[in-house]
């Protein structure tokens, strides 16, 4: 019963994501996700503070990850299926 192997991928997609996004020295994450989630629909400005700049390469890796095979929409409905299994 239910999507496992697409989640199985879909998880395997994510990782390699967020280590191209973040790397090992984790140098935006913060502003980083902030983009992420603006890109996803859930905040509606990506402004941070000015210690947290958003780097071209780390913005350009999120535009990259939206333009993908893994769209917007996946991640909505692999979201919205989270949220199903944990209601």
């Amino acid at each position: 019963e239910g999507r496992h192997e697409e989640a199985r991928q879909l998880q395997e997609e994510m990782n390699a994501f967020m280590m191209k996004v973040y790397g090992p020295g984790v140098r935006t994450w913060l502003t980083g996700l902030k983009y992420f989630l603006f890109r996803l629909g859930v905040f509606s400005w990506t402004a941070s503070y000015l210690e947290y700049p958003l780097v071209n390469e780390d913005r350009e890796a999120i535009d990259e990850f939206f333009e993908s095979p893994l769209r917007e929409q996946d991640v909505h409905a692999l979201l919205g299926a989270a949220a199903g299994v944990a209601a």
